[in-house]
């Protein structure tokens, strides 16, 4: 083999380290890029759920709070809520949680509901009601995979 077929063969093989390297640079780019903002949404915990993930509320029942709490687990959207009707606490909580297609607890009370926001953002909106101190609240969160 002589010089010149010596140095165009290894231009060649340069060429090809080079187009390889900027190749899987470029991939590795663009996995960081869809990988990061998904990642963000699994460990940001003071993330809440906004209000309008909640699904209509019955006739009659109205929204008197929103408020966000936090606590060591991360953090909920919290929606008092009162009824026209005049009805105790534990009736409104349990056609709320009814309105919003909650199943019953094992106390009879209504349970809590998650479902998944999207492929993308693969935290799950949970979704309960509750009485304490004489209000009823629904709450919102967010379960992480992470």
């Amino acid at each position: 083999m002589d010089r010149r077929s010596t140095a165009r063969a290894l231009a060649g093989s340069r060429m090809r380290r080079t187009t390889i390297a900027v190749l899987s640079a470029c991939a590795v780019g663009l996995a960081a890029a869809v990988a990061a903002p998904v990642l963000w949404l699994q460990v940001d915990e003071m993330a809440v759920p906004p209000a309008a993930e909640l699904a209509p509320l019955p006739a009659g029942v109205t929204v008197v709070a929103d408020e966000v709490q936090c606590a060591s687990g991360g953090c909920w959207r919290e929606l008092t809520v009162d009824g026209s009707e005049g009805g105790s606490e534990a009736e409104l909580a349990a056609g709320v949680g009814a309105a919003l297609g909650l199943p019953t607890g094992i106390d009879g009370e209504p349970g809590e509901s998650c479902h998944a926001r999207s492929w993308l953002d693969l935290r799950r909106v949970c979704t309960g009601v509750g009485v304490r101190r004489g209000d009823v609240y629904v709450y919102l969160q967010y379960e992480r995979l992470l």
